[in-house]
């Protein structure tokens, strides 16, 4: 992981709780549904574009807010 995503993790970590932030390839490919059909033949094909970094659970307007605020800072795509 390059510093930039850890600093990124930690700085999400702080704010939602060490338990709402995972990069564990299980949680990620759970959180990695997406029904439209060019994803899904990609995913049977084993792409890793279609698997999450990360995977967040905000639990407030304002977590999902520091979420968007980090994501930015970090310059990390959002879904």
């Amino acid at each position: 992981m390059s510093e930039s995503a850890l600093m990124a993790v930690n700085a999400l970590s702080a704010i939602l709780g060490e338990e709402y932030v995972s990069d564990d390839i299980v949680v990620r490919q759970c959180y990695s549904r997406d029904p439209h059909p060019s994803v899904t033949l990609r995913k049977r094909k084993n792409d890793p574009l279609t698997i999450p970094d990360l995977v967040v659970l905000p639990k407030s307007t304002e977590e999902v807010q520091a979420v968007m605020r980090i994501a930015g800072r970090y310059r990390y795509h959002v879904i």
